[in-house]
């Protein structure tokens, strides 16, 4: 995970049109952000009661664009031709520090205080690594995966849907040290592939098949090729929300679960998501012995293997 590579850019401030592409890993990256910088004359209190100009005066400085441009000098939108990273822009208050992070708890990311934080009005940058960069489509792709968090996290900021968008590099204000807070998160890394741009066709819900041959097939294996989720969540008391994620049992909308690529995984720590485990990963054949066997994969796979044999018959 540490050797991801990012292709990212950086300006030395606002007004820099010319941003100057960088290759770099995760790791580093991560790194950097948890080693701040100190800018700006004003203290924390002094800056803080500033007009507005003269805050946006101070905190200029070292920024980082989350991609690569087509050529020099451009920071155009139309011009990002690479997309290393999503970036999650939090400025309302609405969250304390430890309150994000557990909304966060499943997707690797960075989550750093950004420089107009204080204790009275919290706020917060998050980085979330892609595991493929955007390359083609970017602004409508990004779109998908902002919906996405502006659903299950929400209260961002609109600029985390700009492509291009330079965001400060870490920095507090003279005073601003002992409030800066910077976390590592470790989790799935969000994969651009789980947000297509429309929703997958549905598979056909599951029968048993007529005819199986069952010498060398495993039935889990046959499950997880023929079943859909539908045929698994619905009867618990799941809803599908949106696109691949679903709603867990008593909540009315938001996003408790994913099928992402590596499956069906649960965001949600809440009691309704039993029997699954929030931070879990499960197949199909999995979810299904979970919720109909507790998790006794043989017998699962003996009643499967049994309906089979007799459909067949």
């Amino acid at each position: 995970m540490d050797d991801l590579i990012l292709r990212i850019s950086r300006v030395s401030g606002y007004r820099d049109t010319a941003p100057v592409a960088i290759t770099t890993t995760w790791g580093a990256f991560r790194d950097r952000c948890q080693a701040p910088q100190e800018r700006g004359v004003l203290p924390l209190a002094e800056y803080l009661a500033a007009d507005k100009a003269t805050r946006d005066r101070q905190k200029d400085g070292t920024a980082i664009i989350a991609g690569t441009f087509s050529h020099p000098r451009t920071r155009l939108a139309e011009d990002l031709v690479e997309l290393s990273m999503v970036v999650l822009d939090l400025d309302d208050g609405y969250y304390t520090f430890d309150q994000l992070c557990e909304k966060l708890e499943c997707f690797e990311c960075v989550v750093f205080t950004s420089y107009s934080h204080s204790e009275q009005t919290p706020k917060f940058r998050v980085y979330l690594p892609l595991a493929n960069p955007l390359t083609g489509q970017i602004k409508p792709a990004l779109e998908r995966i902002i919906d996405y968090f502006d659903d299950q996290v929400g209260h961002l900021d609109p600029a985390c849907r700009k492509p291009g968008q330079l965001f400060y590099a870490p920095a507090y204000p003279p005073g601003g040290a002992d409030i800066f807070q910077c976390r590592h998160i470790e989790g799935l890394v969000l994969d651009p592939a789980d947000f297509p741009e429309t929703e997958a066709a549905p598979r056909p819900r599951f029968q048993r098949p007529a005819l199986v041959p069952m010498t060398g097939s495993k039935p889990g294996d046959i499950f997880n090729a023929t079943a859909n989720w539908a045929d698994i969540l619905e009867p618990l008391g799941w809803r599908h929300c949106f696109r691949n994620h679903w709603t867990r049992p008593g909540k009315q909308f938001g996003v408790s679960a994913s099928v992402l690529s590596a499956g069906f995984y649960i965001h949600s720590s809440a009691p309704e998501t039993a029997p699954f485990v929030c931070g879990k990963t499960y197949t199909l054949f999995g979810a299904y012995a979970l919720a109909h066997h507790g998790g006794d994969f043989s017998a699962a796979a003996r009643e499967l293997r049994h309906n089979f044999v007799a459909v067949a018959a």
